[in-house]
């Protein structure tokens, strides 16, 4: 069976925004290599593509970044609050931006 997030402890801006990027046939909180993935999406041929929202710090992220960037595409959408607007910032990386970065820290 595979590893699944509680949702309960998931906050509110999260699961909104996997409901927002999610599409028809995306399974959400999936098992692959052994981390949970937000949406894992699955082209026509058959690969697969990593969908990660991160609300909070991208260090958080790494080790499971390191793990599955040699083998999948990943998509990280860093939603982040403005100071003082209430308003929310988005900035949407691709891996290869993780792959320059990563490969440096």
């Amino acid at each position: 069976m595979p590893r699944r997030i509680g949702t309960l402890a998931e906050k509110s801006l999260h699961a909104s925004l996997k409901a927002h990027y999610m599409l028809p046939g995306d399974a959400l909180e999936c098992d692959l290599d052994g981390y949970v993935i937000d949406i894992l999406r699955q082209s026509a041929d058959g690969s697969c593509h990593c969908i990660e929202i991160q609300t909070r710090n991208l260090a958080n992220m790494k080790a499971k970044l390191l793990a599955l960037l040699a083998h999948y595409p990943i998509r990280v959408h860093r939603i982040r609050p403005v100071p003082g607007t209430g308003q929310l910032s988005s900035q949407r990386l691709s891996s290869e931006f993780f792959a320059g970065s990563l490969a440096y820290s």
